[in-house]
């Protein structure tokens, strides 16, 4: 060993699947510089059944002179396969997401020739935080099963409960990309001949999730599925390597009414979903029921999605914002497009200035506001813009007064940066005017790439986009945007959408933050506040009712943690008009000044972390349908302000 170096035991205890492996990853090069793909790997060599089975262990030598940071991760690595994977490659599967890594101080002797107590996964700095990880290389495809999606036609089977389970097949026949297991070129019986146990040792991986209380978190299938009920939203999430090469196959069981205890089910059909019927990102599809005899019995309809790893762009493990929020962090005064809607029948009811620009932005920032919320769009030359709809609207002819047929209605996306610059005014919504994996990876890579220190916030009413952006990167957090029970707007159809407990339930299941809800429901129905709140997530509320200072009061007596409303800068009651961030910032940059003034060694530079804005909230889509002016600010001039 180099007198430079110290040889340290990394030793963890964590519980593992069949193919997973325990890792290291760290602040220095013999520890991956924070790269899951040059993350070190450990070894478990305890006998079974042992007081040490589950310990994780390995001696790696690693820099004196410095401090080092690490942290474990549970994954799989893969390696190099001659064919599609060119390079090594090493998949989180869960990860140490403390605020901060653990540490080991600078000049530490070596560890090796103590008697080393196991670290326990995720558990140190006074609390405990596991999250999945992220997409690095592999892909996500989820298949939504809800409004009743199975039909079946035969007599016999209707008012039978129908047990339903999905397996990954992998198509084309090459070398496996685990080690030390084999894939046939397709499986050619059901997996009712098959044990639980084989099952947890195969790639890719299907796990299962329900949208309830007791089943919202994803985990792996039982034999025989899943019994499906009428209300029932369940989500299939399937983790795989080259999903153009992997199909579906959906079985379905049947108890038999004469059926003891310990009796199997009935195997009576199968669907096959191929990867070619998956054309985009997201969609529905109806697949046919078949016997085993080849014979048409049914239908199954479902909603597909499809989550790829964000192209050209690698996040690292040096920290993760997905899941922090102080408990001071609560009551914040929340700018709705900065300060406000700039365009209602109602001109009273207007902002100042117009909504979703840089100057309303910082208007709300210096009236008060915590963090400031605006619309992200893409147009036509794939530049991330600020504004609202789907649409704008122009004019055709020059007119002071236009009729409704003097309006061309165009969408966003069809225009460039150029010709939306040029453009007045806006209305209406566009479904998913863009692929939705080009859509996020386009945005992501201006926030990660522009964003800085600036604590950011993503939310959507769309839930498959709240997914998709929890697991394209691992730095900032997400928000649920959701209606609830509501009598001012249309119901979406995702049941996801439709109430406050249901959004509890998909919030914990995808593993972000927390949701955003909408007013109404809340008023309609205090105590959701404490069901949010038990169930261990940030919520924040929407809506025209938060137009009020007395709403504004009461729901922050309520405990909720942000409200998000126009005209801050009237509605406001702080009587210091600053960000609860920036005065954060300031007080840990005195206290830094008085530490290093008590030690008599200044620090040459301090950093301060306060930004020119106060903290972002993003919004990719709004319920809304309200004219206003378009702004053509773009988000990467707004990041770099």
């Amino acid at each position: 060993m180099r007198e430079d170096k110290r040889d340290w035991k990394f030793c963890v205890r964590v519980d593992t699947h069949l193919q997973e492996s325990v890792f290291v990853v760290g602040s220095c090069p013999d520890l991956g510089n924070w790269s899951n793909v040059s993350a070190v790997q450990l070894t478990n060599e305890i006998a079974p059944n042992s007081e040490w089975e589950g310990v994780w262990s390995v001696v790696i030598s690693i820099p004196r002179d410095c401090e080092v940071k690490f942290r474990y991760f549970v994954g799989i690595a893969f390696e190099p396969d001659g064919e599609k994977l060119s390079s090594r490659q090493v998949i989180v599967r869960r990860w140490e997401t403390n605020l901060n890594p653990r540490l080991i101080h600078k000049e530490v002797d070596s560890n090796i020739h103590q008697d080393v107590e196991p670290d326990i996964f995720g558990l140190y700095d006074s609390g405990k935080m596991i999250d999945r990880g992220w997409l690095t290389t592999e892909t996500v495809v989820q298949f939504k099963l809800f409004e009743n999606p199975i039909q079946l036609w035969k007599r016999k089977y209707e008012g039978r409960k129908v047990h339903i389970k999905l397996t990954p097949l992998v198509l084309s026949k090459r070398k496996t990309l685990v080690q030390d297991m084999s894939v046939a070129d397709i499986f050619d019986e059901s997996m009712d001949t098959q044990d639980v146990a084989e099952e947890q040792d195969r790639w890719p991986i299907a796990e299962i999730a329900v949208m309830n209380e007791n089943e919202w978190e994803f985990h792996l299938q039982e034999q025989f599925g899943r019994a499906y009920n009428p209300d029932d939203c369940i989500i299939f999430s399937v983790t795989m390597h080259f999903s153009e090469s992997v199909a579906y196959m959906v079985d379905y069981y049947v108890y038999s009414s004469r059926a003891v205890e310990n009796d199997p089910p009935c195997h009576i059909g199968s669907s096959y979903i191929l990867p070619s019927m998956m054309t985009s990102s997201e969609g529905q599809a109806i697949v046919p029921i078949t016997s085993s005899s080849h014979r048409p019995i049914g239908q199954l309809r479902f909603d597909y999605l499809v989550v790829h790893p964000i192209s050209g762009y690698e996040c690292d493990m040096s920290v993760s914002y997905s899941r922090i929020w102080k408990k001071t962090w609560h009551g914040l005064d929340v700018g709705h497009r900065g300060l406000g809607t700039s365009f209602k029948l109602e001109v009273s009811e207007c902002a100042d200035v117009r909504e979703n620009t840089i100057a309303s932005l910082k208007d709300a920032g210096s009236a008060g506001a915590d963090l400031v919320e605006f619309d992200v769009q893409l147009s036509k030359d794939l530049v991330p813009v600020l504004y609202h709809d789907f649409h704008v609207c122009i004019a055709m002819k020059r007119k002071k007064q236009l009729a409704e047929h003097d309006m061309l209605e165009l969408p966003v996306k069809d225009l460039t940066l150029e010709q939306l610059q040029h453009l007045k005014d806006g209305t209406y919504e566009l479904n998913h005017p863009f692929d939705l994996n080009i859509y996020l990876d386009t945005v992501l890579k201006v926030v990660l790439d522009s964003a800085g220190s600036r604590k950011i916030v993503f939310s959507c009413f769309h839930p498959d986009i709240c997914t998709m952006l929890r697991l394209k990167q691992n730095k900032y957090p997400v928000f649920f945007l959701t209606q609830g029970v509501t009598k001012k707007y249309p119901p979406y159809r995702d049941p996801r959408t439709q109430s406050i407990p249901m959004a509890v339930n998909y919030a914990n299941s995808a593993g972000i933050l927390g949701i955003n809800a909408h007013t109404e429901d809340i008023l309609r129905d205090s105590t959701q506040v404490k069901l949010v709140m038990d169930a261990g997530l940030v919520l924040f509320c929407w809506g025209d009712d938060n137009n009020s200072p007395s709403t504004i009061k009461y729901l922050k007596h309520l405990g909720i943690h942000g409200v998000i409303y126009d005209k801050i800068d009237k509605y406001s009651s702080k009587e210091v008009k600053e960000s609860i961030f920036l005065a954060e910032a300031r007080e840990m940059q005195n206290h830094l000044l008085k530490a290093a003034e008590e030690v008599q060694d200044p620090p040459q530079t301090l950093v301060s972390p306060i930004p020119v804005l106060p903290t972002e909230a993003f919004e990719f889509n709004d319920v809304e349908n309200a004219q206003k002016n378009l702004s053509s600010t773009t988000l990467a001039s707004l990041l770099s302000s």
